[in-house]
Parts: C-alpha cells; structure tokens; sequence
C-alpha cells in the first residue's frame, strides 16, 4: 500500500481520508475559489459543505469547541441582518455564516489536517491560475483597462489571486520541512510568479509584513526565549504600525498612486455613511444595494471609473454591516483567535499564526480578517478542540 510522508511519520493513505484531509483540501478549495463570485443562485447553499461534513463524521464533528466570541459574533450578524429586514445582501451573510460553520467543523479533524488542506487548495488553485496565464487564456487576465496585463488566473479578480499566492507562500514556510523539496520549490515558484503577475501590492504587502513577524518569532525561539501571548500581541501591533508608517515613504518612492487605487478616496466617503448608523449597520452585504447609498457609490463610479463592491478594508466593511458593535466582536476574534494561535505555534504547529499575520495586514486595503477564507481560518483555530498538530 502506498504511503505519505508527512514530518516524523508515515501515514497510510486510508488513515488520511479517515483523518478527513481529502475532504478538507476540497472544502477549502471551495472557500477560497468562490468567496468572491456567486456561483450559487441562493446563498443558503453555503451551509451545504458544513451539512455534508456533519454527516459523514457526525461523531467528530460534536466535538468541535464552542467559542463564546465565535458564537456572539454570528449572532450578531444575523441580528443586524434581521433588524435590516434580510436586505438583498443576505447572500454574503450565509457565506460568511456558512465559512464560519464549515471552519469550525473541520477544525475537529486536526489543526495540522485543516492546514495542509489550505495548502492543497491553495497550491491547486494558484497552479492553474499560472498554467492559464502561461498558456495566455484570455479569461485569466484582466480585462479593466485600470489593471490591464495583470492577472487574475481562475478568479475574479486579480486581488484574490494575488492574497491566494500570498496565503500558499505562507503555508509552504510553514510547512517547509515537511514537504518534499521538489514539491516546495515548485509551489514557491507557482506562488511567487503568481504573486508578481497578479501585481497586488497589497498582497506583497501582507506577505512581508507575515515573513517579518515570522522572522522575530523564530529568531525569538532560537534564542530560547519564551513567547508569551501578550508580547506576540504586541509585536503583531508594532510591526503593524511600523509598515503604515513607512508606506507613504514607499508609494512615493517608487512613484505608486498615494491613494492606494482610489482606496482613500473610498473610505472617506464611505466613513461618512457608516456613521449614519453606527449601532446597527445596514445589515451584512447590504448597503450596496440600498437606496440610500446610491447617490455616493454613483459619486465614487464618476470620480475613479469603477464602482466599488466593498469598502477595501475590513474594519470598515464590518461597520457597514453590523455597526461599532461587529467591528468590536471582529477585533475581539482577532486577538481569540490569535492567543490560541500562539500556543499552537509552541507546539509546533506554526501555520495559524503566519495566516493571521498575513489577515492583519490584509485588512488595511481588503476585506482581510473578514472575509469568508479567513474567517474559516478563524473559526477552525477557535473551534478545535485541541492545539497539538493532529486531532485528538
């Protein structure tokens, strides 16, 4: 029988499908490929995948651990979204619902498992993208003359496969020593061209500022000195800041547009309808679609020539949905969220702190921490009902 070498042991290929990596590789796939298209006519086919885990690995599933933010923060979602009257973006609520679900299910079959999914996909995904822009297929380059040449490959747009790249090149790090080097050198090249030809600068932006936090952690380490949660904490903060502090200096050097792609431009005006409601929001993915914010999106359209389909950052997007109150429970997951990726991170399982490092940063200028990839992310370290690399 064939075998797989996975770190300090052999697993059998039947022990993998058992351990649910097959299943996992697929669903985040399905994640991190569909989050920004709809390729469903109803939303409510995003529970789907979390119904499907359930029922294959009922046993397995129950215990998945329930994480009082986790839980308060969905309730909240679908609160803001009622009081709203279930507007038409009702689909991105049970996308970010259904990623949460399915994320929290699958976090029950290992950390290690749920990681090495992401990596599967992930590599899958940016691997085709880089095949069909190679093989110079028309539908894999953007045709917006704003972003013309760069590619997008099998998504949308060429954000999303930039972050993909960006997310894959992290796994690989944090999966170097277990992968074959012929294996990790070619996913390092599909996700490093990639990255380049997407030409996402946000996405090469998040990804340094990932390898800078990884660098200080493992020089840290070597030196023998304990990581205490609240020093991670802090070093993501300093970091974080220090990059937004040097970025101005950056974009004029090498004579980038100051407004980051008009993204200035779109908080300032969207800030000022976000107070209009402050407590409540306008319900999850509807204030693109209401009435009332026509007039400034028309505005925004006549002054950059696109119109926007989010606010390019996520504290921002979670006001819009669901008030100060989302933005707070969104912060409040972040720092869970991070304090349980720490202590995995000193069991050896390293990949749930770099992917949250590389959301962080992703927030400024995407959707970042609160998109539906990184929320599955979120919802598999809050829920798993263990921090060693492998279920219990």
């Amino acid at each position: 029988m064939g075998t797989l070498s996975a770190g300090p042991t052999t697993l059998t290929r039947p022990r993998i499908m058992t351990e649910g990596a097959a299943v996992v590789a697929a669903v985040c796939g399905l994640v991190l490929l569909c989050y920004d298209q709809t390729f469903v006519d109803r939303g409510v086919l995003w529970m789907a995948p979390v119904v499907a885990v359930a029922l294959a690995y009922p046993k397995r599933v129950v215990h998945a651990r329930l994480s009082p933010v986790l839980f308060v923060f969905v309730v909240w979602l679908l609160a803001v979204s009622l009081h709203a009257g279930l507007p038409r973006g009702t689909f991105m609520l049970l996308l970010l619902c259904g990623a949460i679900a399915v994320g929290a299910a699958l976090s029950t079959f290992g950390l290690d498992s749920v990681g090495r999914g992401l990596l599967a996909a992930s590599g899958a995904l940016v691997t085709l993208s880089a095949a069909a822009c190679i093989a110079h297929v028309n539908r894999a380059f953007e045709a917006d003359p704003l972003y013309a040449g760069a590619w997008r490959g099998v998504f949308n747009q060429k954000n999303t496969l930039g972050f993909t790249a960006a997310l894959l090149l992290v796994l690989c790090i944090a999966h170097f020593h277990r992968l074959p080097r012929g294996l990790a050198c070619f996913l390092f090249a599909a996700g490093a061209t990639s990255l380049l030809g997407a030409r996402s600068v946000s996405a090469i932006g998040a990804l340094l500022y990932a390898l800078a936090v990884f660098a200080v952690l493992t020089a840290a380490r070597r030196r023998g000195r304990k990581l205490e949660p609240r020093h991670v904490v802090a070093l993501l903060v300093l970091i974080f800041v220090a990059f937004l502090a040097v970025l101005p200096h950056v974009l004029d050097r090498f004579g980038r547009d100051p407004t980051l792609t008009g993204r200035t431009v779109v908080w300032s005006t969207l800030w000022k309808d976000a107070r209009a409601d402050k407590t409540f929001g306008h319900g999850v993915g509807a204030y693109w679609f209401a009435p009332a914010s026509q007039p400034s999106l028309d505005a925004l359209e006549e002054r950059l020539h696109f119109r926007p389909g989010q606010a390019h950052n996520g504290a921002l997007d979670a006001i819009l949905d669901g008030g100060l109150p989302a933005l707070a429970l969104l912060i409040a997951l972040g720092v869970a969220a991070t304090r349980r990726a720490i202590l995995a991170y000193g069991n050896g399982c390293s990949w749930p702190l770099l992917v949250l490092a590389l959301a962080f940063m992703s927030t400024a200028t995407e959707r970042g921490l609160y998109s539906a990839p990184m929320l599955f992310v979120v919802a598999a370290v809050l829920s798993a009902p263990t921090l060693s690399p492998t279920a219990a």
